[in-house]
């Protein structure tokens, strides 16, 4: 058996900006270098989304079974949760695992630093050298954050090195939004009653508002108050006027975690320590070392336009393909729909995977019990397996091999993302598919998979309630102590028969059946005997239960068969098969008692001015009869 490969997971989350595609790009590449095997455990939430479904999301890191892998990458810079963080590396520690943390300070970990505090210096450092300004406010965030504090003393720092007095009325807070750092430039200029030569601020969002707010004030950006942020997000570069900025060299922190746990894992370097990655500067049209275009350029045009387009489009083929699921009525069609979308979406290998507890409820199996909230199934079933837009064999597997022939699967495919399918914070399963940058949009993704879980959920619902429906209707027509059809479902379906009979001139009969004796059975040994009586004497008669002949108990001791006649199952068959399980009953049950009948039946072709009440007080004529004459012999034996 050839060795496996080095096997290293990934768990990196959000989409709210614009890390994660660099990063997942940087790290498929290095991992791609070293020959090692990528899984990526990619949760969408972020800081916008509701506790239900930020639980269900970050279900995903559950999922993890770090048996399986050799090496941990965790982006703190995308998890944003410390515990989440500290959970996932103490689990992997336990394994035995090496952890790279990006952007952390955990013990016991090799870290990958970004310099954030460096690039707030670089930013002040410029405008007081390139510059020449002496008059530079800062806005940061809330001091309770550390980052807010690194990055504020590094302004400070810069401003003592350079012979600028530190004032704190220069410091603002903008809350690392847009809005909170326009109102805040507002409220500035309300007391202050001037501007400063430029802005340093913390982020990009909070150099777009204060952006907003001097423009509305009637100053000109760059010409009156110069601003730089802090990120280098598109929006930002793109903004009229390009916001100066600064932004972390995402391509070097990813390429360092691979790097690093290569040497951990070659032993040529210890397991924990600490890299720094700076950022890359961006000098643009907001502090005045770019030419102000005053317009967007025809690159950045055609870009939106392209994104705009493919974005319509994508929309309106997943709005589609979600009529058409929804209108699947039964859970087969929607896998079977699922399965079509599979085929246009992904070019490589992809896995729909639920759970074992949720695919019972999804195909409404008996014994089904309610798929949990917290955590995955021991059994994984596959839904839909697609290679290159042709659908395979799906297999269930376990939990902890994360795939059906995951061995394999890791082997021939260069990465693997797995994407969290749920209902709030009720697990459905996940979604794993072979990742490729170049044909995978994450916002595109997260659309489709919310879609998919959305449908799945709305079609297990679906199913339950129907079941419950049907629980509910029964309850109606069945006798709840025999299970048998009550008065009320006897009519419903021998009323339907006794009129295929009128309409065709077939034979339609009719037996009633009553227990002798019951009074004194339940008066001599209790209403629990009595109704294990009626019990066993009613599994006898639901076996000529069919779609032609209806059995019932229509209360008491008192039973009815009514249906088409059939000469292989005459009414005198019929009921001299029954005493003769009643006789076999009696002989081997071991009770005290015995079970006795009586019965009568009638045989005839109805017409349409006859009845079905008809038929059965012709039969209990026959069955009077006969329990008279079974009362009268059992008082001349006694």
């Amino acid at each position: 058996m050839s060795k496996r490969s080095i096997r290293i997971a990934a768990c990196i989350g959000g989409l709210g900006n614009e890390y994660q595609t660099p990063l997942l790009k940087s790290i498929t590449k290095a991992c791609n270098s070293h020959d090692f095997k990528l899984n990526v455990f990619y949760s969408f939430a972020d800081e916008w989304s509701g506790k239900k479904s930020r639980e269900g999301d970050r279900s995903i890191y559950e999922l993890v079974n770090f048996s399986q892998f050799d090496g941990l990458i965790l982006f703190n810079i995308t998890l944003q949760d410390p515990e989440l963080v500290q959970g996932l590396k103490h689990r992997a520690q336990e394994e035995g695992l090496p952890v790279v943390c990006v952007d952390g300070a955990e013990q016991d970990c090799c870290n990958i630093t970004i310099n954030y505090d460096n690039a707030v210096e670089m930013m002040t450092r410029h405008f007081v050298e390139a510059h020449g300004f002496t008059k530079i406010n800062y806005l940061g965030g809330e001091e309770e954050y550390p980052v807010s504090r690194i990055r504020r003393e590094a302004y400070e720092r810069v401003l003592r090195e350079c012979g600028i007095p530190v004032e704190p009325s220069r410091e603002l807070i903008g809350s690392f939004w847009d809005e909170p750092a326009y109102r805040a430039v507002l409220r500035y200029y309300s007391e202050q009653g001037e501007m400063p030569e430029a802005f340093v601020c913390a982020n990009d969002e909070m150099a777009i508002g204060a952006v907003r707010a001097l423009e509305q004030l009637g100053f000109r950006v760059p010409q009156d108050v110069c601003v730089s942020g802090l990120d280098g997000v598109s929006k930002a570069l793109n903004f009229c006027p390009s916001i100066t900025t600064a932004q972390p060299d995402l391509d070097a922190a990813g390429r360092l975690a691979v790097e690093r746990l290569a040497q951990v894992l070659a032993g040529q370097q210890e397991s924990s320590g600490q890299e720094h990655v700076g950022c890359i500067p961006h000098f643009q049209e907001s502090c005045g070392c770019a030419s102000f275009s005053g317009a967007v350029n025809s690159e950045v045009k055609e870009e939106l336009y392209q994104k705009l387009e493919q974005m319509q489009h994508y929309l309106k083929w997943v709005n589609g393909s979600v009529e058409s699921i929804t209108a699947e009525e039964t859970a087969q069609g929607v896998v079977d729909r699922l399965g079509e979308v599979a085929q246009q979406f992904w070019t490589g290998k992809c896995w729909f995977c639920v759970c074992d507890d949720f695919y019972r409820e999804l195909f409404g199996m008996t014994g089904a019990s309610p798929y949990p909230v917290k955590g995955f199934s021991n059994t994984i079933r596959t839904l839909v397996c697609c290679r290159d837009h042709i659908l395979e064999q799906a297999y269930d597997f376990s939990r902890l091999d994360l795939l059906p022939n995951y061995d394999y699967e890791v082997e021939s495919c260069g990465a693997i993302l797995f994407v969290p399918m749920h209902f709030q914070d009720r697990i459905i399963g996940y979604i794993a598919v072979e990742y490729s940058d170049i044909v995978m949009d994450l916002s595109l993704l997260s659309n489709l998979v919310c879609s998919v879980s959305v449908v799945l959920e709305n079609a297990r619902t679906r199913v339950q309630l129907q079941k419950m429906i049907d629980q509910l209707q029964c309850a109606t027509v069945r006798d709840p102590m025999t299970e048998l059809m009550n008065r009320r479902g006897f009519y419903n379906h021998a009323i339907k028969l006794f009129a295929a009979c009128a309409e065709e001139g077939a034979q339609f009969m009719s037996i009633s059946l009553d227990l002798d004796g019951l009074k004194e059975i339940n008066d001599t040994y209790g209403h629990q005997e009595g109704d294990s009586a009626i019990r066993a004497f009613a599994r006898f008669l639901d076996g000529f239960s069919s779609d032609t002949c209806v059995v019932a108990r229509f209360g008491g001791d008192e039973f009815v068969m009514a249906g088409r006649f059939q000469e292989s199952m005459h009414p005198i068959t019929i009921v001299h098969t029954l005493q003769s399980k009643l006789n076999e009953y009696n002989r081997t049950s071991g009770r005290c008692y015995r079970i006795e009948m009586s019965s009568g039946f009638h045989v005839g072709v109805p017409d349409y001015n006859s009845t079905v009440d008809e038929w059965i007080a012709l039969a209990d004529e026959q069955m009077y009869t006969e329990k008279k004459d079974h009362h009268r012999r059992s008082r001349v034996r006694r």
